[in-house]
């Protein structure tokens, strides 16, 4: 029997020569090779790739013991030959693995996914007549290489995973040497691919809408500022905070300044208030405002404000209460003021559970006021459930416009939703010259469960210096609009 154990103490990295597991290697072991999703640092790298496996999800193998009790993973790694079972989780690096006694953090590695309900934890005397998990081996010499199978014993506070041999463990041998220890087991026959998804737990409960002011160009006045009272098809069951973004824009370029901000008030269960406005000398033509009420409760949302005239702002948005472990993050403008540039971009970096940092840039002749960027953050482990949420971009990078001004191109998410999503889109990167009309269209079509087609458009005399990146949040709904 082998145990690794799992410390509080920092690992040292080691630098593994075998990189991944071989698929030759897999099939001498296992079955299903496909339950084993290859990773390479932090354990965020694989979310695109769990969310294409039908009712995925990761293999809980426990927790920490510190403060923030962050899950574990079952996972394993290639080192020197043979195969060695550890635990991974997305505050660390790498999975945790023991090689010669020592615990080290393999860069490389595997983490075990499938049904939610596919696996459990049992004592060997209650998992007799279940299928054991297959984990790996070890070689005992140069002609023989011993099955492990996928083991944890508590000792004091914590837990130590490790690997042991089920065929000498299920006949009784040694048994009260080792203690008490629990066996990854199937609890059921896997599911199939093609098996129904579930009906009511993957709906997010979020809202999302438009909203276009009606006004005519001969009647706008600087400083215009253009509500309206958004009804909900059914009430909320509490008050939902919402954020905002734009996907059309068409301000003139009267005193070169780039002026707008858009915002709910008076939110109610029912009912609230959505503004577009401006000041100053800005002339507000039309716009195309975005909005979600996010009731869903494990998600958090939020709107940061910051002003002044550095080049590089950095700004920390807090989650509260934080998360298990890093989310997704979403981000876009809901507010901009600039004057001598209007070439400004945010950057999400830095995310982990309490957390995130965002970079706002702009060039060194822009003026900046003031910037609105409403975020949303979505619990990761939770999309690999009940897919219901995704968040990409695009952008005008390397496309060439047509005569009419127009980028276009399509997404193809990379799995199937359950339902059509709804499209929430924002922008988080303009580039345009100030002595110009800046007007800009972005719209999506052929939304389906597996992908859309998009559209970037600049008309008139608008001149695109650099580029317009656009990032969008997909949400299978709770049935609202």
């Amino acid at each position: 029997m082998v145990f690794n154990a799992e410390v509080s103490d920092a690992p040292e990295p080691l630098g593994f020569t075998d990189g991944m597991i071989s698929d030759v290697v897999l099939g001498q072991i296992e079955e299903n090779p496909a339950e084993w999703v290859r990773v390479q640092g932090t354990l965020a790298n694989v979310l695109l790739d769990l969310a294409r496996r039908p009712n995925a999800t990761l293999v809980r193998a426990g927790e920490t013991t510190d403060a923030y009790t962050h899950p574990l993973y079952v996972a394993r790694a290639a080192h020197q030959g043979n195969i060695h079972l550890g635990v991974c989780g997305f505050h660390l690096t790498g999975a945790r693995i023991t090689v010669d006694g020592r615990e080290t953090i393999a860069s490389k590695y595997q983490v075990l996914v499938g049904p939610q309900d596919e696996f459990e934890w049992r004592t060997p005397s209650a998992a007799a007549d279940m299928v054991p998990v297959k984990g790996g081996f070890l070689e005992q010499d140069q002609f023989r290489v011993e099955l492990v199978f996928i083991c944890r014993q508590r000792v004091g506070k914590g837990i130590v995973y490790g690997s042991v041999d089920l065929s000498r463990a299920y006949r009784g041998v040694n048994l009260d040497a080792v203690g008490d220890y629990e066996v990854l087991v199937r609890s059921q026959a896997p599911q199939d691919q093609d098996s129904p998804p579930l009906e009511a737990c993957d709906k997010a409960q979020v809202m999302v809408g438009k909203f276009y002011p009606d006004n005519h160009s001969a009647h706008v006045k600087k400083g215009d500022r253009y509500s309206t009272a958004v009804y909900f098809n059914a009430p909320l069951k509490a008050v939902s905070p919402i954020i905002t973004g734009f996907d059309i824009l068409d301000i003139g370029n009267h005193g070169t300044a780039l002026r707008m901000r858009l915002y709910p008030q008076n939110i109610m269960k029912e009912t609230f208030i959505l503004n577009a406005e401006t000041w100053g000398e800005t002339y507000l033509y039309h716009c195309g405002v975005n909005w979600a009420a996010i009731s869903e409760p494990t998600w958090r949302c939020g709107v940061l404000n910051v002003d002044g005239g550095r080049s590089l702002w950095k700004v920390r948005g807090t989650f509260s209460p934080a998360f298990q472990s890093p989310p997704m993050v979403f981000a876009c403008f809901s507010g901009l003021d600039m004057t001598g540039s209007f070439n400004w971009r945010i950057h999400v970096t830095s995310v982990d559970h309490t957390g995130f940092d965002l970079s706002i840039l702009k060039t060194r002749e822009g003026k900046v006021g003031l910037a609105s960027i409403s975020w949303v953050a979505i619990p990761g482990e939770e999309v690999l459930k009940r897919k219901n949420a995704w968040i990409g971009r695009f952008s005008t990078d390397s496309l060439s416009a047509d005569k009419n001004g127009e980028y276009t191109g399509s997404v193809k998410f990379g799995f199937e939703f359950r339902r059509d999503p709804k499209i929430f889109v924002g922008v988080d990167h303009i580039d345009f010259t100030t002595d110009r009309h800046v007007r800009l269209v972005v719209s999506t079509s052929n939304v389906s469960k597996t992908g859309m087609d998009w559209r970037i458009k600049k008309w008139d005399e608008t001149v695109l210096k650099g580029r317009v990146r656009v990032t969008w949040l997909w949400i299978v709904t709770n049935g609202f609009p």
